[in-house]
């Protein structure tokens, strides 16, 4: 195999190929063979220098290649870089690819820089979005209520109802966690296999209607089979009521606050806390169930008055 010596505006190189033939640009000198190979003249500048002579009989066809710096003539069938260039066999390929590499154009991302603000100008900026949106204040306000009075007083308060209430020991309460879960997970198959809802508002507010009675119900129970039936319908309802809320504030909310306001709502949820502490004092005051029913009651008033005062809520109701 023999060796080639080549040179571009970065450099001098070599490479092997099995057959090469290369001219010699005008005004350049060659120094004389030495050894198997040629050796540029030192007087002169670097040129590219392989052994003159005729091809082998069984070579391919070649091609004349156009270069900046030097003419080459290559086979027909040589591999093609991305640029044009021409990928030579064995070992030195890795060489051609990191030329190949530099001479290749440097593509610059079109994405505008993102400007950096602080989270807390962030949070307000959606927040002043939010507070001009009626629909988004309803739901948060609806939302709220849930985490508020909801939750609190029968997930918060379930352990007191089974052992004070119902008389079960842990199995009893395990069995009406699962309830929870079963009927969540009916709820969410409910609505998969309805599809596209239409009527959104009028499912949020009829799902957090039976909410509330099946808290009411609830909290005058006293047998624990059918507890077990009401834990499910009450949570079908609240998987319900979640899922349809938060389908109504993505597709309110444009794409430039969709994030911020996402995250505002999530906040509501941050209200489970309060409402077990204020659930757990009345709880130890007057018992469970009488806590659960003064959850009812704050519920329907608020839920009335939220109604009332926030229009875009009735609007969501008409079908």
């Amino acid at each position: 195999m023999e060796v080639r010596e080549f040179s571009d505006s970065r450099g001098v190189g070599r490479a092997a190929s099995p057959f090469a033939v290369e001219t010699t640009p005008p005004g350049v000198a060659v120094a004389p063979q030495a050894q198997g190979k040629t050796q540029p003249s030192p007087d002169a500048p670097i040129a590219s220098a392989v052994p003159a002579g005729p091809l082998p009989s069984d070579a391919p066809p070649t091609t004349p290649v156009e270069s900046p710096d030097v003419k080459t003539l290559v086979p027909e069938d040589a591999p093609i870089v991305s640029d044009g260039s021409i990928a030579p066999d064995g070992p030195p390929d890795v060489v051609c690819a990191i030329a190949v590499a530099l001479r290749l154009p440097s593509v610059r991302s079109s994405k505008a820089a993102l400007r950096i603000r602080t989270a807390l100008g962030e949070l307000r900026e959606g927040a002043r979005y939010a507070l001009g949106q009626p629909t988004l204040i309803g739901m948060f306000s609806l939302t709220a209520l849930q985490s508020l009075l909801v939750m609190p007083s029968i997930q918060g308060l379930m352990p007191v109802y089974a052992a004070e209430v119902f008389g079960v020991d842990s199995r009893g309460l395990g069995l009406m966690l699962s309830a929870v879960g079963a009927g969540s997970t009916l709820g969410t198959f409910t609505l998969a296999s309805i599809g596209e809802i239409r009527a959104k508002g009028v499912v949020t507010l009829a799902s957090t209607s039976v909410v509330t009675l099946a808290m009411a119900v609830f909290s005058v129970n006293t047998l624990f089979h059918t507890a077990y039936l009401n834990l499910m319908i009450l949570s079908a309802a609240m998987m319900v009521f979640f899922s349809v809320s938060n389908a109504i504030i993505q597709s309110t909310v444009s794409d430039e606050y969709r994030g911020r306001v996402t995250g505002l709502y999530m906040l509501t949820w941050g209200l489970f806390p309060f409402g077990s502490l204020i659930a757990g004092f009345l709880a130890e005051q007057l018992g469970a169930p009488h806590a659960t029913q003064i959850a009812v009651g704050v519920m329907v008033g608020l839920f009335a008055l939220t109604m009332w005062r926030i229009r875009a809520l009735r609007e969501l109701g008409r079908f």
